[in-house]
């Protein structure tokens, strides 16, 4: 059975808000491996998580992965329904998603808006927490406090490097510290599969 925390794990992503998530400024080598650690986030026990790699990918292909609902699911497998429930443009959407959780626990849902900023070396994707905008079900818990974003950053004309941030709170009766405690390794687990997927993926497999 899946910890509680793998369940909630998001999304990321789903892809990942940042909003005012705290900035830590620990050095990060640039030809490193995956990376990921914890710090800690402005009144709330529970940590933000920060990971940074390097693809031999264009930030183009990376993005395209990462906007991708039906790749989240896989390296995202705790996912079990994710959508776009209004499109208000071409860089901004509501998305929902549902995370599974072992039982007792019901399932989580999240009602994310996603931004996306475009520049000429950097790309954005900011995801925040937009529960107002669609009703509440007795049938879930709503994750209505995420801080999240994705940073692609071109390192030349085929490689990037990608930063990741993350805080949620999972609410219920989830303790600050088992959380924290297996916050690290599911993240890691999650974006290793994720390393995997960017390392195959061209940009003729995607439609736009």
């Amino acid at each position: 059975m899946r910890s509680f925390v793998q369940q909630v794990t998001l999304f990321f992503a789903s892809i990942a808000l940042f909003g005012c998530a705290a900035v830590d400024t620990r050095p990060v080598n640039l030809n490193g491996p995956l990376q990921v650690y914890l710090s800690t986030y402005p009144n709330s026990d529970f940590k933000q998580v920060n990971a940074t790699f390097n693809t031999n990918k264009s930030k183009e292909v990376v993005f395209r992965v990462l906007s991708s609902l039906e790749k989240t699911t896989q390296w995202l497998e705790e996912i079990e329904q994710i959508e776009a429930l209004s499109i208000y443009s071409n860089s901004q959407f509501l998305l929902r998603t549902l995370i599974n959780s072992p039982w007792p626990f019901k399932q989580r849902e999240l009602i994310s808006c996603v931004k996306t900023s475009f520049e000429d070396t950097v790309t954005i994707i900011d995801v925040t927490s937009c529960s107002e905008r669609w009703p509440l079900s007795n049938n879930y818990v709503r994750v209505s406090e995420v801080a999240s974003r994705w940073v692609i950053t071109a390192t030349s004309n085929s490689t990037s490097q990608v930063n990741y941030q993350t805080w949620l709170d999972p609410q219920g009766l989830v303790p600050a510290f088992f959380f924290n405690q297996q916050l690290k390794k599911s993240t890691e687990k999650s974006l290793k599969k994720l390393q995997k997927i960017i390392a195959t993926a061209t940009l003729d497999q995607f439609s736009y």
